[in-house]
């Protein structure tokens, strides 16, 4: 069975607050998206890895990626109007002879080596899986400013990325979405209701998170520049 691999930055971040978009934000002078390809190019089952950056970046990139010596990076291709548009170009530039792809977002840079050989040995076994964590947090629904029902949280997980699938599954449910002008937040919701593929869920980390405002860098910068620092060791 063979994996491939595509990391998702395509997207302006304007959450983040910043002049340039996420994925090219420095750390360390070295774009935050390649700190999230570190796990995966030190696992060669992981397969070819494709980047989706902002349109126009890609030389930006290419160049980065031949500075710290990611070998594995084999496509670096520009994203769309949406997350869901930039997901689709990435898999529409995975070879045909791969089987299985897993997709994880550029602004997830702290995940581990162990949950990309997690989520790998799930998909040996299954069409679709998703890392995520189970909830402890109570939740509640909000009602305009009040805090109106609240679910069973024991029934409830929280998705991360890396999520992984059959990659002519995943093409095809993306074929279906388009022509229903179906809107979708990840890739586990395009398939449970485009194909009736239910993901296996796969242990996550709490570490795992996702950059997304200002003070999120400021609370794990710590570790970001550890990772960097991992990087900057290639040059």
């Amino acid at each position: 069975m063979k994996f491939g691999t595509v990391i998702v930055g395509g997207g302006k971040g304007e959450r983040l607050g910043k002049d340039i978009p996420k994925c090219l934000y420095p750390i360390r002078s070295i774009p935050l998206m390649l700190l999230s390809v570190l796990p995966f190019e030190g696992i060669e089952e992981a397969g070819d890895i494709i980047l989706v950056v902002p349109d126009g970046f890609e030389d930006d990139i290419k160049s980065e990626v031949k500075k710290y010596g990611l070998a594995r990076v084999s496509n670096i291709v520009p994203g769309g109007a949406q997350r869901q548009d930039s997901v689709l170009k990435g898999l529409e530039a995975v070879q045909n002879n791969v089987d299985r792809v897993l997709i994880h977002d550029g602004a997830r840079p702290m995940l581990s080596g162990e949950l990309v050989k997690r989520m790998i040995e799930s998909l040996k076994d299954e069409q679709a899986a998703v890392a995520a964590l189970h909830v402890t947090d109570t939740m509640h629904t909000a009602r305009g400013l009040h805090a109106y029902a609240g679910p069973d949280r024991r029934g409830l997980v929280a998705a991360q990325t890396p999520q992984g699938f059959d990659r002519k599954l995943i093409l095809e449910a993306f074929k279906r979405a388009n022509a229903q002008s179906f809107k979708f937040t990840d890739e586990v919701m395009l398939i449970r209701e485009m194909v009736s593929v239910y993901a296996a869920i796969v242990l996550g980390e709490t570490a795992n998170v996702k950059i997304t405002r200002p003070d999120d860098l400021d609370f794990y910068g710590a570790k970001l520049d550890e990772k960097a620092k991992i990087l900057e060791a290639r040059k």
